[in-house]
């Protein structure tokens, strides 16, 4: 009787311990796999195989799963949850190695779901899941046991951390329970984590790219403002010298005016509205104005040639379309001190649209005009062609002039608008 006795208690004291072993493990796993999760950025695939093996292995489970909740769609109406980070023990087949069980429709589980949503966790035998479908697909990969813990997000369910056992059903305990809600509340915290930089990044580009504009809308309004100011005052310096007072008062008037157009274009474009010529009309009547007001009283010949409908084109291309032709212009008079610009508009019946224009000014060297030499305003002009998908050509050579070509084929049916072509 003794010895049976003795025997006894041996047995429940290795069991205690053996039970204690495993708890600590399981601590130690977790308090490993938080301090991971709280150096991590993101919950990429390596910081997930380190969580799900390191647990697994203390739990000496057969699967472990982290899995994210998808929208609905069509097909159900409580969407889905597909797993893109697993751990399978030597001799376990991996679940997301079969594309059939990478992705479950919650509508299978929809009992399990709203006790999920409230942040509880569920532990289940696949004999007793509710449904057919949810028998059958967890059968299919083996389990005999699940074990899903909620990971919320701001309070919202983002997805599950899951156990599962294949080889004999697993009985929680509490102290397991609440051990795996530190890992799964780490879980939350990274994703979390990974928003909000993932939302500076975001925020920091969109400031980037509002600099950006605002540099290419300040050099191409207020700048081309003054630089068309300039033109004008120099020739009523010509003027004046000549003695010539009606030329003058005409170029005055001229320099005014457009020193008011310019201060209009300024207060608009800073707030990303279309420039003023495009508000009344397409971009081949801003064209024509604007050659009209801009270049009127300079020593330069500006022959235009328009076809296709304008109206073709979408907004946005226009605003791009007529700052770069704004920048070539300007380009040529104060820069290339040309004397002939031809610029020519073709909108195909599709809405593809070339724009092309060509001086004969000192041109540029072939390096300057491909190199990061090429001042401020060359490389807009490149950015914005950019902006709209469209090729932007150069070819200008010392002496013999400069050609720009912005071409964007068309992306869209043709519309029902009708056009004819046109030429001034």
């Amino acid at each position: 009787m003794g010895t049976s006795r003795s025997g006894n208690a041996e047995f429940a004291k290795a069991a205690a311990i053996a039970v204690l072993t495993a708890r600590n493990a399981l601590l130690e796993a977790v308090v490993a796999v938080s301090n991971d999760l709280l150096q991590a950025t993101e919950l990429d695939a390596t910081v997930a195989a380190t969580v799900t093996r390191r647990i697994g292995r203390a739990l000496r489970a057969d699967r472990v799963v982290i899995g994210r909740l998808l929208p609905p769609d069509e097909r159900t109406r409580l969407g889905y949850i597909t797993f893109d980070h697993e751990w399978a023990a030597p001799g376990v087949a991996r679940q997301t190695d079969n594309p059939a069980l990478r992705t479950f429709d919650l509508a299978h589980y929809e009992a399990h779901l709203k006790v999920i949503e409230r942040g509880e966790p569920v532990a289940t035998l696949t004999e007793e899941l509710a449904t057919d479908a949810g028998q059958a697909e967890q059968a299919a990969t083996g389990a005999r046991s699940q074990f899903q813990y909620p990971i919320m997000v701001d309070g919202t369910l983002w997805g599950t951390f899951g156990v599962d056992d294949c080889h004999s059903p697993r009985v929680w305990n509490t102290e397991e329970i609440a051990t795996l809600k530190l890992a799964a509340t780490a879980l939350g915290s990274l994703v979390k984590r990974g928003r909000l930089i993932q939302a500076r990044i975001e925020a920091e580009q969109a400031l980037s790219q509002e600099r950006s504009r605002m540099a290419r809308e300040i050099h191409d309004t207020l700048a081309q403002g003054f630089t068309g100011v300039i033109m004008q005052l120099h020739a009523a310096e010509d003027a004046l010298e000549n003695n010539d007072l009606p030329d003058l008062a005409r170029h005055v008037a001229l320099a005014r005016d457009r020193a008011r157009l310019g201060l209009a274009e300024a207060r608009r474009s800073v707030f990303a509205l279309r420039p003023p010529l495009l508000e009344d009309g397409d971009l081949a009547s801003a064209l024509r104005t604007y050659v009209a007001r801009v270049l009127r009283g300079a020593d330069v010949q500006t022959r235009m040639h328009f076809k296709g409908d304008a109206r073709r084109i979408d907004p946005i291309a226009c605003i791009e379309l007529f700052r770069i032709a704004q920048e070539a212009l300007s380009n040529a008079v104060l820069h290339a001190h040309a004397r002939k610009i031809d610029l020519h508009l073709i909108i195909d019946d599709r809405g593809g649209v070339t724009l092309e224009i060509t001086d004969d000014g000192c041109g540029m060297h072939a390096w300057a005009t491909h190199s990061g030499t090429d001042g401020f305003g060359l490389v807009s002009m490149r950015e914005r062609a950019g902006r709209i998908g469209a090729r932007f050509d150069i070819d200008s050579r010392p002496g013999a002039g400069t050609r720009i070509q912005v071409r964007r084929t068309a992306r869209a049916a043709p519309s029902s608008a009708g056009g004819s072509p046109q030429t001034s």
